[in-house]
């Protein structure tokens, strides 16, 4: 399938036998939201995307692949991917930013690097140390989640080289 497939909304009717497809698994465990040709572009393009991306930048990849829809829908939708376990969400640089999450949801962690914005997944502590903080602090843990912010390899050597334009403000592919 075309990327320009994948993402339809020319303002033409999508048939629902369209939006019955292989993804209908996926969409299925999305909650119970209706299951529109915007939602499906909408993960149909998160698809197509390397890293992490902002409902912005998703918004305008869909624009350049000739697919109409708001940016507010945009933003539902991948709210309501994340919530679901579909889409994987960090914070970076005050932009929240959404990654498909193929693995079915498993819950994960991530080295983030602050310069450029690749993402590691990364295993977290056992349950047993975060068992043990909560204890020593009285707390009683319901859920959690971990970003390790640094700079990458890469970032680390440009900035040790002295690299002009260092720093958050670099633009990514993500951020088209």
């Amino acid at each position: 399938m075309s990327r320009e497939d994948a993402a339809r909304g020319d303002g033409t009717s999508v048939d629902s036998a369209d939006v019955v497809t292989a993804d209908s698994a996926a969409l299925a465990r999305s909650g119970p939201s209706r299951h529109t040709w915007q939602r499906k572009a909408v993960l149909d393009q998160l698809r197509q995307c390397d890293d992490f991306v902002s409902a912005q930048g998703l918004h305008r990849l869909l624009e350049v692949s000739g697919t109409s829809i708001g940016l507010s829908t945009v933003y539902r939708q991948l709210n309501s991917l994340a919530e679901s376990g579909l889409a994987d969400t960090i914070r970076l640089n005050e932009r929240q930013m959404f990654r498909v999450c193929e693995d079915g949801g498993r819950h994960h962690h991530h080295l983030v690097c602050e310069r450029c914005g690749k993402t590691f997944e990364i295993e977290p502590p056992d349950n047993e140390w975060f068992a043990s903080v909560a204890r020593r602090h009285g707390f009683t843990v319901t859920s959690h989640t971990m970003e390790v912010f640094g700079l990458c390899s890469e970032c680390l050597a440009d900035a040790q080289d002295g690299e002009v334009g260092a720093g958050s403000d670099t633009t990514r592919s993500s951020d088209i």
